[in-house]
């Protein structure tokens, strides 16, 4: 016998359009709907999805040994290496830096409650300075009074050294007696031609520095070591962009 078809439709859809029906009540009733938190309405939807991002500082220095000390207040950077107003009329860095092993970066760091106190800054003229450095100034002006051989290791070398003056508190360097890298009597310690304010200004600077554990030498008032630390020469040079910028 033929079935017709619109008949078989009739009695076999019915059937399977309510199993159907059935299946997508039961799903519908069960998922769990997707809550979307609206942003704040102070917040600017196209940046909002940047900050929960965390800032990755690179650092180009093992930061275990060295600290930077940065140019801000009250530490001002004049590293004059790194141009070409110093006593050799050149340019030895390929930018200025500030670089020491990390007991006396941290020393230095230490005295800026002192200096934000009496509303004055430090200069840095120089910091760590790679050994082929050390080579450059020695050529250029091999007198042991003022620069030391490079085969016997300057402190700045070993990243132990620093050559700062006082500032007031917008970087304005104060009279100390005489210039960085001054070759002459006027740069000593023990110079008797002093005013009374510039002596005043070098023994505050002093009493500072030896207080965070740095020490002078005879022919030079800028120059401190740091004296609680050794560290080997060191040839590293660093990168031209730094972790502070």
């Amino acid at each position: 016998m033929r079935v017709h078809r619109s008949s078989l439709a009739g009695k076999i859809v019915p059937p399977l359009l309510g199993l159907i029906l059935l299946v997508a009540c039961h799903q519908s009733a069960t998922r769990v709907p997707e809550v979307i938190e609206p942003l704040p309405d102070s917040l600017d939807p196209d940046t909002y999805s940047e900050m929960d991002q965390p800032v990755r500082v690179v650092f180009d220095y093992d930061t275990s040994q060295w600290v930077e000390i940065p140019d801000q207040p009250p530490y001002f950077l004049d590293l004059r290496y790194a141009g070409d107003h110093n006593f050799v009329h050149r340019t030895i860095y390929p930018c200025g830096r500030c670089l020491l092993k990390k007991a006396a970066g941290e020393a230095l760091l230490s005295l800026k409650d002192s200096l934000n106190a009496r509303g004055l800054g430090m200069v840095l003229w120089d910091c760590y300075r790679p050994i082929q450095a050390q080579q450059v100034l020695w050529e250029a002006f091999p007198n042991a009074s003022y620069v030391t051989p490079p085969s016997r290791g300057s402190m700045h070398s070993r990243g132990l050294a620093v050559d700062l003056g006082l500032t007031d508190a917008a970087g304005n360097l104060l009279d100390l007696g005489s210039d960085f890298d001054h070759f002459g009597p006027e740069a000593h310690r023990d110079f008797s031609g002093l005013t009374q304010g510039v002596r005043e200004r070098r023994h505050l600077l002093d009493r500072w520095m030896t207080a965070a554990g740095f020490g002078g030498i005879r022919t030079e008032w800028w120059h401190y070591s740091y004296r609680q630390a050794f560290a080997p020469v060191d040839s590293f040079q660093w990168g031209c962009i730094s972790a502070n910028e």
